[in-house]
């Protein structure tokens, strides 16, 4: 149903012919045998193979329709990894409901699946969101559960090497690594222990990339691109999370220039209207002092003062907005501001 969904919505791609600016500098460098490189200086190695393989076999405006078909077939294949991967998840939490089609329905139509599909320069976006979900995942049931399909060491090493595909590919996919860890926080308020320790593998992936970025940069003897600059500006890019990055996972479809200061005012209520939710029907809810603490009606309860209780469910949030901006990181170390619809994905997952 969900892959249907995505061909009623996606067609048009097997017979549209049009080119980009970024997509003609690359059907024009990308030439068999010339040894160009776009994206190695900014830490995708893997792009930049992808794209000198497949950019390498195209010569006309047509055959580049072959790429943004290959991209869409590679979604067509990851759809069902992320429908499992969200429903088994919410599951644990005892949710056995339609949420998981409806999230990933949602992905479906989103602006940053759209164009990873009608921008060939972005046709490696499934794979960098597709792998840092499964690396997630992987330490996610390493954490969670007492019986694997695989041996603990197994399992983590096969995490390790997704979240570092997905790094090497696009970094901002590695976002989606904590996309179970958020879905669990936000369902178990207070069980923060998970969370600590998937982002204690988190940050480890990190940093084993970042040192063998640093290391191929020296064997290829180039330097990194500017746009991987750190930048440490810390109010300033919350800022910029807040305004830029967040709202749009907020809008759906709707279009609106990054100028636009009415769309803050669409955003503002839908932001509102999930905070409720979140806390009305999910894991916190305050009534005569009584913290649930799951979703579901027989979830046990903390009794305390309502004092403590408001404290509590004000903590809750506060996590859930650090692991939203955790989740979007890779665009907040650098010194560039701007929140590009193909970095949102995993943000509008999390909404």
């Amino acid at each position: 149903m969900l892959q249907l969904a995505a061909l009623l919505i996606y067609y048009p791609v097997f017979y549209s012919n049009y080119l980009y600016t970024d997509e003609a500098v690359q059907l024009w460098n990308y030439r068999p045998g010339s040894g160009y490189h776009m994206f190695t200086e900014q830490g995708r190695y893997l792009t930049d193979v992808l794209m000198s393989s497949l950019f390498g076999r195209a010569d006309t405006i047509s055959d580049v329709r072959y790429l943004r078909i290959f991209s869409f077939a590679g979604w067509l294949v990851c759809i069902p990894i992320w429908f499992l991967v969200l429903k088994n998840v919410l599951a644990e939490a005892g949710l056995k409901n339609p949420l998981a089609f409806l999230i990933t329905l949602w992905l479906i139509g989103s602006p940053s699946f759209g164009i990873s599909i009608g921008w060939a320069s972005t046709m490696e976006l499934f794979i960098a969101n597709t792998a840092g979900l499964l690396g997630g995942y992987g330490i996610y049931l390493l954490l969670v559960r007492n019986e694997l399909p695989v041996s603990k060491n197994l399992l983590m090493l096969l995490s390790f090497a997704a979240g570092l595909v997905s790094l090497f590919t696009y970094q901002n996919g590695f976002g989606c690594f904590l996309l179970p860890f958020f879905l669990y926080t936000l369902l178990h308020p207070g069980r923060y222990s998970v969370a600590i320790r998937g982002l204690m593998f988190f940050a480890a992936i990190a940093l084993v990339y970042f040192l063998l970025f640093r290391y191929q940069m020296q064997v290829m003897n180039i330097e990194g691109s500017g746009r991987t600059g750190i930048r440490f500006s810390p109010v300033k890019k919350i800022v910029f999370f807040f305004t830029k990055a967040l709202p749009p996972a907020f809008f759906g479809n709707l279009v609106y220039t990054e100028s636009d200061r009415t769309a803050l005012f669409y955003f503002t209520p839908f932001f509102l209207l999930m905070l409720f939710g979140t806390f009305r029907w999910f894991p916190v809810r305050i009534a005569g002092g009584v913290i649930a603490t799951g979703p579901g009606a027989d979830a046990p309860v903390i009794r305390a003062r309502p004092s403590i209780a408001i404290g509590l469910t004000l903590q809750h949030l506060l996590v859930l907005l650090l692991l939203l901006m955790l989740m979007y990181f890779p665009s907040l170390l650098v010194k560039e501001n701007y929140a590009s619809a193909r970095t949102r994905l995993v943000t509008s997952a999390s909404r």
